[in-house]
C-alpha cells in the first residue's frame, strides 16, 4: 500500500512539473525527505526535458537517462570536489581533462568554478557519443560565459589512434562502452574516432594539472595513451574502479609505476590505499590518484586507513 501510494504521489509530482521544484530544492537543502520524494528514472519517457540549474550552471537534461537523472537530482560523483583538493590554486595556468564527459555535468561545472575563482585554467572535454555529445553542446551553449574555458572534443580516448565500437545502451549513455556488449537489452552502436592524449597535446605548453575519467572498463587503455603526459605533468587522476573493472591490476602497476598513491573514494572523503590487497571494490567504487610529494587531498576528506 505504501510502495502504491509513493508511486500515485511522484506521478503526480512528474505530471504537475512539481518534480522541478522538489529536485531543485533537494539541490539547496540535500534534506533526506526530499530525495524520497523524487521520482526515478522510470517515470520519465524519453522525449522529456527538464531544465535545471545545478552550481551556477545552466542544463538541459533527458531523466529517462540515467546518468543525465543523477544530474537532475543532484546524486553525480563527487569528481568537481575531487579535483578542488588537488588543484593548484592562484594564476598558474593549467588544463583539466574530462575523459568520458558525457552531457558536460563535470566539464561544466568545473569550468564554473574556474570562472568563479578567477582561475587562469581550461578544460578540454572528450565525448564520443553523438548523441550526448549534442547535449553537452546544447548546454555549453546555455552558459555563454563558460565557452572560452572549455573545449569539447567529439572523440574518444585510448592507447592509439583509431576507430572503435560504442555500444551504448538506452537506459544510461553514461554506460557506453568501447568494450562491454550491450545485445542483450535495447541499445545503439556508434563507429567512433579514438585519439591518444599523448599525441593530442604534443607541444602543449600548458601544465596537465588533472584527468577525470569515467569511460566503463575502458580506462586502462587511456591511461597507456597518456604514459608521456603522465610522467611529465604528474597530474592527479580520478577514476572510475569498483566492481567487474577489467585490467584492475594493470591500473593498480601503472600508478605504482609512476610512483603514485591512491585513496579510495569513501562517503565523502578518501581512504588511502595501501596495497592493492586494501583495495575494496564494493566500497571504492572510484579512485583518485596523486603523484607521490604531492600534498595529501584535503584533510576534511581524507582518512588515513589502518
Amino acid at each position: 500500500m505504501k510502495r502504491k501510494l509513493s508511486r500515485l504521489i511522484k506521478k503526480m509530482l512528474v505530471s504537475t512539473g512539481l518534480d522541478n521544484y522538489i529536485a531543485d530544492l533537494h539541490h539547496k537543502t540535500h534534506w533526506w525527505l526530499l530525495q524520497k520524494l523524487l521520482p526515478d528514472r522510470t517515470f520519465y519517457n524519453a522525449a522529456d526535458k527538464k531544465t535545471i540549474t545545478r552550481y551556477g550552471v545552466n542544463f538541459v537534461v533527458a531523466p529517462a537517462d540515467f546518468s543525465q537523472w543523477l544530474l537532475f537530482v543532484d546524486r553525480t560523483d563527487t569528481h568537481v570536489n575531487a579535483a578542488l583538493t588537488c588543484l593548484k590554486d592562484g594564476e598558474n595556468a593549467g588544463v583539466i581533462l574530462d575523459v568520458g564527459a558525457n552531457c558536460g555535468n563535470f566539464s561544466l561545472i568545473m569550468a564554473q568554478t574556474i570562472r568563479n575563482k578567477g582561475w587562469n585554467k581550461e578544460v578540454v572535454a572528450f565525448e564520443p557519443n553523438p548523441i550526448v555529445f549534442s547535449r553537452f553542446m546544447a548546454n555549453l551553449a546555455l552558459n555563454p560565459q563558460l565557452t572560452s574555458i572549455v573545449k569539447v572534443v567529439n572523440k574518444g580516448v585510448g592507447h592509439e589512434q583509431s576507430q572503435l565500437e560504442l555500444q551504448l545502451p538506452l537506459r544510461n549513455s553514461g554506460a557506453g562502452s568501447l568494450v562491454r556488449n550491450y545485445e542483450h537489452e535495447p541499445h545503439e552502436k556508434h563507429l567512433v574516432d579514438i585519439v591518444k592524449l599523448d599525441a593530442f597535446f604534443e607541444g602543449n605548453s600548458q601544465p596537465i594539472e588533472f584527468i577525470k575519467i569515467d569511460v566503463e572498463n575502458f580506462e586502462y587503455f587511456v591511461l597507456q595513451g597518456a604514459n608521456q603526459i603522465i610522467g611529465k605533468h604528474k597530474p592527479a587522476i580520478y577514476l572510475e574502479m569498483g566492481n567487474g573493472q577489467l585490467n584492475q591490476n594493470e591500473i593498480f602497476n601503472f600508478f605504482h609505476q609512476h610512483g603514485y598513491l591512491l585513496y579510495g573514494e569513501q562517503g565523502s572523503g578518501f581512504i588511502k590505499i595501501a596495497t592493492i590487497q586494501a583495495y575494496q571494490p564494493d566500497i571504492h567504487r572510484n579512485i583518485l590518484a596523486r603523484a607521490e610529494g604531492s600534498n595529501e587531498p584535503d584533510s576534511g576528506r581524507t582518512k588515513n586507513q589502518l
